[in-house]
Formats: C-alpha cells, sequence, structure tokens
C-alpha cells in the first residue's frame, strides 16, 4: 500500500451541483445553477428540461413554458419535452395549448401513458362543457395548429444546412418564417459574438415569434446592455413586456424609445395601446420641444469661466492589464487615518482581486506607499480635489479598465461631517458590502446565480420618495435623456451612500455620458444638488432600466454551509 494518497477528486460541476440541489427540493438554487450552465452552453436540450422542472416547482410557470419550449427548440423530436411543456401549459390554463403539446407527445411516443392519460381527461372536460365548448375549442385547436411551422420539412432542413454565415442564414430563415430556426442560427452567431447588439434585437423578433415572450425580453435586454442608446431596441423591449401584461415595464421602455428618437414609429401606438389618451401624448410631445426633452445640453463646466480644464491622471499603465480575478475594487482614499479601516475591510474579499486606489493632492498623496504596502499589486493614482469619489471613479471607468472585470466593488472615505452620525453611517455602508469573508462570498454566489441582480449595497441604504429628488431634478433633467431615461423619477429609488458591488456591464451608459472632472463643481461642494449628487443616483436608474435590480445585502439568498445537513437529509433524521 502507498504511503502517500493523491486526492484527485474535482470540484462537482455546475449540472453536478443542480442536481443535488433539484433531489433535495431547493429548486430556486437548482434553477440558478441550470440558468448557468446553459448560459455557458446553450445547446443541452436535456437540460433546458430539467431548468424548466426546477421553475415549474418554484412556482415560475411562464419561465418554465420557455425552457420546455427551448428544449424542443433545439431537439424537436423529443416526445418528453412536449410532454413537460404539455403539463405546466395545464397549470396555467392553457388548456389549447396543452393539448397540441400531449398530441404531439404522443405523434413522437405512442406508448406515453402519461400524455394519452392527460390528453383524454382534458378532451373529456371538453365534452363536459357542451357543444359550444367543444366549437369553441376547435376553433382555437385550429388556430394553434395553424400558428406550428408547416413548412416543408425538406425546406427547414435546408434552412438548417444551407451555406453561408450563421447570420445570413438565420435572416434566410426568419424571411422564410421558420422562427425556431432563425431563433437557434442567431443564437450560435451570438454565442460567438456576444457583442453584437443588432443581432439580440433579432434574435429577439424571433424568440417572440416563436411563442418564447420571457426569453425575448432576455434578448431584448442584452441588446440595451451593450447599446442603450439603440431607441428601436427599447421600443421592442416595451412590446414584448406588453405582451406578457406587464404594463409598468412596458411604458418606461416605450417612453425611453420616445426620448431617443421621438420619430420613431409605433412608440405612441405602444403607449395608446397601455391606456395612455390623445391628450397625454400630446403633452409627451409638447414636453420634448418645451423643456428640450432629449437634447438638452451638457452641464456648464465648473471651470469655463477661468478656462483651465482640469486633467486627470496618466491611467496608460492600465491599458495592457491582465486582470488577477473577476473583481475590481475601486477605493476614493481622502481621508488618510481612515486606511486601515478600509484596508481590513477589503482584506474580507478572499478572491483574487484588483484594486484601483484613488489619492487626493494635498489630502492622502503621502499614503501611496502604505497602499503598496499592504497591496503590493494596487494601482494607485494622485487627483485634484474635483469631483470627490465619483469623479475619480469616472475616470477610471472613462480608461474602460473596469469593463475587464465581472464584478465592481466601489467604496470611498465617507465622512458626511455635517452628519452627527457620518462615521456610524460609513461604518454601516462598509459592513454591508465587505463586512466578512462570508459576506462577500455571499454577495459574489448571489451576483453568479441570479443574472437580473445588478447592486447590492448595504441594509437600510435605498431611498425613494420625492424629497430625496428634489435638490437633484434639475441636473438629472439635463443629464437622464442624454442617456435614454426618462427624468420623471420623484416616484423612483436609488441606492445612496455610493458605496456598493455593482456589474460593470451596467457601466457602460454611465460612460456616454462622457463627463470629466472639470463638469465638477470646486470645493466646498453644496450638502445636495450637486453634479456627484445627480450621478449617485443615476447607478441605480440605470440598473432598473437595463432590466436588473439593486438589493440590499440582508435580502440576498442564505449560503448553505458545506458541513450543513440537505433539506432531504434533515427530513431523514
Amino acid at each position: 500500500m502507498p504511503l502517500f494518497h493523491r486526492d484527485n477528486r474535482r470540484e462537482p460541476s455546475v449540472i453536478s451541483r443542480a442536481d443535488r440541489a433539484r433531489e433535495a427540493g431547493q429548486w430556486e438554487a437548482a434553477a440558478g445553477l441550470y440558468r448557468i450552465a446553459l448560459d455557458r452552453k446553450p445547446r443541452n436540450p436535456p437540460i433546458w428540461i430539467q431548468y424548466g422542472h426546477a421553475l415549474k416547482e418554484g412556482g415560475h410557470r411562464a419561465s418554465a413554458e420557455t425552457a420546455y419550449r427551448n428544449a424542443i427548440a433545439y431537439q424537436p423530436d423529443d416526445p418528453e419535452a412536449y410532454l413537460q411543456l404539455g403539463h405546466v401549459l395545464k397549470l396555467q390554463g392553457k388548456m389549447v395549448e396543452a393539448r397540441l403539446a400531449y398530441r404531439c407527445a404522443l405523434v413522437l411516443d405512442a406508448s406515453l401513458a402519461d400524455a394519452a392519460r392527460e390528453l383524454g381527461q382534458l378532451q373529456g372536460d371538453n365534452l363536459a362543457a357542451g357543444q359550444d365548448g367543444a366549437t369553441a375549442e376547435a376553433r382555437e385547436f385550429n388556430q394553434a395548429s395553424l400558428a406550428a411551422p408547416t413548412v416543408n420539412p425538406a425546406v427547414r432542413r435546408s434552412l438548417k444546412r444551407a451555406r453561408g454565415s450563421l447570420i445570413s442564414r438565420a435572416d434566410r430563415a426568419r424571411e422564410a418564417l421558420q422562427w425556431d430556426i432563425a431563433a437557434d442560427l442567431y443564437r450560435r452567431a451570438l454565442d460567438r459574438n456576444p457583442d453584437n447588439p443588432p443581432i439580440w434585437v433579432q434574435f429577439g423578433h424571433a424568440l417572440k415569434e416563436s411563442g418564447n415572450l420571457a426569453e425575448a425580453e432576455r434578448a431584448y435586454r442584452a441588446a440595451i446592455a451593450r447599446d442603450p442608446t439603440a431607441a428601436d431596441s427599447h421600443l421592442q423591449l416595451g412590446h414584448v413586456l406588453k405582451l406578457q401584461g406587464k404594463q409598468e415595464e412596458a411604458e418606461p421602455a416605450y417612453l425611453r424609445a420616445f426620448a431617443l428618437d421621438p420619430g420613431l414609429p409605433h412608440t405612441c401606438e405602444g403607449l395608446r395601446d397601455l391606456g395612455w389618451s390623445e391628450t397625454r401624448v400630446g403633452e409627451l410631445r409638447h414636453l420634448l420641444t418645451a423643456a428640450e426633452f432629449v437634447s438638452a445640453p451638457p452641464p456648464a463646466r465648473a471651470d469655463a469661466a477661468l478656462g483651465q480644464p482640469l486633467e486627470p491622471p496618466d491611467l496608460s499603465e492600465l491599458n495592457g492589464l491582465q486582470p488577477r480575478g473577476r473583481i475590481a475594487v475601486v477605493l476614493h482614499l481622502f481621508y488618510a487615518e481612515l486606511w486601515d479601516e478600509m484596508r481590513e475591510a477589503i482584506e474580507h474579499i478572499s478572491l483574487p482581486f484588483d484594486l484601483f486606489v484613488s489619492l487626493v493632492k494635498g489630502a492622502s498623496s503621502q499614503m501611496r506607499e502604505t497602499v503598496l504596502e499592504a497591496f503590493p499589486h494596487a494601482y494607485v493614482f494622485d487627483f485634484q480635489d474635483r469631483g470627490r469619489d465619483i469623479g475619480a471613479f469616472l475616470v477610471f471607468l472613462e480608461s474602460g479598465v473596469l469593463f475587464k472585470y465581472d464584478l465592481v466593488c466601489k467604496l470611498h472615505t465617507k465622512r458626511s461631517p455635517h452628519r452627527a452620525d457620518g462615521d456610524a453611517w460609513r461604518r454601516t455602508l462598509i459592513a454591508g458590502v465587505l463586512g466578512s469573508s462570508a459576506l462577500v462570498e455571499r454577495i459574489v454566489a448571489a451576483f453568479d446565480a441570479d443574472p437580473a441582480l445588478g447592486m447590492v449595497v448595504a441594509e437600510g441604504q435605498i431611498y425613494g420618495g420625492p424629497e430625496q429628488w428634489r435638490s437633484n431634478e434639475a441636473r438629472l433633467a439635463q443629464l437622464l435623456p442624454r442617456i435614454g431615461i426618462s427624468p420623471e423619477v420623484k416616484h423612483r429609488r436609488f441606492p445612496g451612500g455610493s458605496i456598493f458591488w455593482i456589474r460593470p456591464l451596467l457601466l457602460r451608459t454611465l460612460a456616454d455620458l462622457k463627463l470629466t472632472l472639470s463638469d465638477f463643481e470646486p470645493e466646498p461642494m453644496t450638502l445636495d444638488g450637486g453634479l456627484g449628487h445627480a450621478v449617485e443616483r443615476m447607478f441605480g436608474l440605470i440598473c432598473e432600466d437595463s432590466g436588473m435590480r439593486f438589493v440590499e445585502h440582508t435580502r440576498l439568498p442564505e449560503q448553505r454551509r458545506r458541513d450543513e445537513p440537505t433539506r432531504m437529509e434533515r427530513g431523514a433524521s
């Protein structure tokens, strides 16, 4: 027997972890893990089915329907996928579509007892409804049947195997109204090059026409995340949200489309479909001309009168940077005496990360060596005292370096000396994002599991109400239309304190403002109403308008400890 044994065990795959979560009845966790696996490899019909099961058991029936339809799109001859689709359609009360799905399952496999039993029960229910019900059902069934692909199978095969680029083949399938084939080809093109907003829009069209409304919504949101200034993407998002009955979400999508391009066809029609009167639509058009809704000029530069624009530090050393990990930490260190507090918080990040530090000339520039002693690989730069943490953050953003990471943690030495609880407020903000290693792992895991999670802030740091916006409304009325967001914000919420975790893809919208240090007011700044205060409120608006959400750290799902028994194990004990 050898004296030493090498442990060759590997970390379980995402699918294995999803299967274990499913077997333990942890449906939300299973769905999140299956979603990650499918994002990596979407052409996996059995996993689409398992994803559908997890969504269905978690109560997300519409999303489960979409998952089963995706399984069918990738493997249209699988009777199990049609059987499961029939089940979830029945649960949603879509009896006509459920009968069609069960019949498809039986055509593919006549021995499927479950499909035969369910179909017999549904047909019996219809007969019990009487002749009128049977006639209506037959009419609806014929309409549903007509909606199915009717092109000769040989034509469909030729569309799949035709020569040419994936996009040109997808376009030909779209023109032939073969939406499932078009969606598959667009998906494959996007797997090769995801940074193609127009193809995300075409992918959304194909999914929508295939009946996969939830997936079409995701596609349009992906297009917006990559190019938030394209009015048509917002318009199409409004259409698919309206089709899903999400009226409250459809309205701001149409408004953003109108703000970006008032001449875009069908925007006002969409608002009318949501119940807008002609008077209200007319007022919107009047707002465009009277208040310069779209083309508001940029804010007056703070140094215009002096003729001395501020030069940011030289960040050219970041051009060839290769990230050490998935996380970027951006710290604005103004109060040198708070360095130890910041260092201890940052040390709670056990995953690989890169640290970017902005020091302030005349206040903290002497801290360079101290910072590098604690974090030898940190990138440290001296800034003029202008714009505070927001100004420095925008300079890093403009360099493009933050887009190399999956997550950004933004920090600053907030004191708020005008408040008696200023130091306590800062400690609360820091504790909510970097309070412990376990919390950091929980936050990162939440981002990995939930693609719709855009920002995480400390508990109690989400603010709302007209009084929270009043001092910044004029400034926001200039800034927001430039990035396609309605300036009607008085009833919206935002994360306060400017300390948070965020997905950097959301920051592309903010970068489009092209703000510089010279745009910020010189010190001493006002307590509220300055450019920095307005930008602070924009992070949350951009997050929500990209289809994501921000949450307090206490509302994140708990992580199960490795030694903690699963629900199934607890039930067996």
